[in-house]
């Protein structure tokens, strides 16, 4: 495999992304917080927007660390999260 491969867990405090070499060595990493906020008694709400946002600036932040010029590979992972990363298109 050529080139570098990301990956972006979305966890449920904020983002870890990771740049990784063809050989699996760390190259760079970078970690986006969002937000939890608590509207009643027992509830717990985050912004969908939020775990875009931070996927991206995530990604963004591992590869401004690197000489990354040629991504093979994004993966991204998450417990919750996945179906709203997923549907988003912008």
């Amino acid at each position: 495999m050529n080139g570098f491969v990301i990956g972006c867990d979305v966890g449920s405090q904020g983002t870890n992304g990771a740049l990784y070499a063809a050989d699996g060595a760390l190259v760079s990493s970078a970690y986006e917080a969002y937000d939890l906020s608590f509207p009643h008694p027992s509830w717990a709400e985050q912004d969908p927007d939020a775990w875009w946002a931070a996927a991206v600036n995530a990604i963004k932040a591992v590869v401004a660390q690197a000489p990354a010029t040629r991504v093979a590979a994004v993966g991204i992972s998450g417990q919750m999260h996945s179906l709203g990363l997923g549907l988003r298109t912008g």
